[in-house]
């Protein structure tokens, strides 16, 4: 399940010069963040997050009810991660209104944002998609058209 894979990930350590392998429990990390009052803006730029670090983050984050800024330039996630992301934007968290997704080479995944912008379902005003290669974004330019929280 998707739990399963976004809970624990074979970490490499290196120890000495020497690699050894550990599992460790990736949604943990995050837990803390389902229960905190008081944070409102997280930047995790330039952390290397590949898709199974950003399901975590966003299983921590559905309960969050203060977040109101979430940067994630810069990282490392792809289709997975942004299913995550817009899924918990539009059925869990209704409280983070900027999102900051540049420099992740996200041009694959321009449908699936596309898709979720039209729904509306969530509070985002500020969507930052800069430097991902975007090329035919006639179906994102639509999509935008018809959003109404987004400025």
């Amino acid at each position: 399940s998707d739990d399963d894979i976004a809970s624990r990930i074979t970490h490499p350590v290196h120890v000495a010069g020497e690699e050894y392998t550990q599992k460790i429990n990736i949604t943990n990390i995050f837990l803390p963040l389902s229960q905190n009052t008081s944070l409102v803006s997280l930047n995790l730029q330039d952390n290397d997050l590949n898709d199974n670090w950003i399901t975590a983050l966003c299983f921590a984050l559905q309960e969050n009810r203060t977040l109101k800024v979430l940067g994630l330039t810069s990282n490392n996630f792809k289709e997975k991660g942004i299913e995550s992301l817009l899924s918990m934007l539009t059925y869990k968290n209704k409280t983070i209104e900027s999102l900051h997704l540049g420099d992740n080479g996200l041009a694959s995944s321009l449908e699936i944002i596309s898709q979720a912008l039209i729904d509306d379902n969530f509070n985002l005003r500020l969507l930052d998609l800069n430097n991902n290669g975007l090329t035919s974004v006639d179906g994102l330019l639509s999509s935008l058209s018809r959003n109404k929280s987004l400025q």
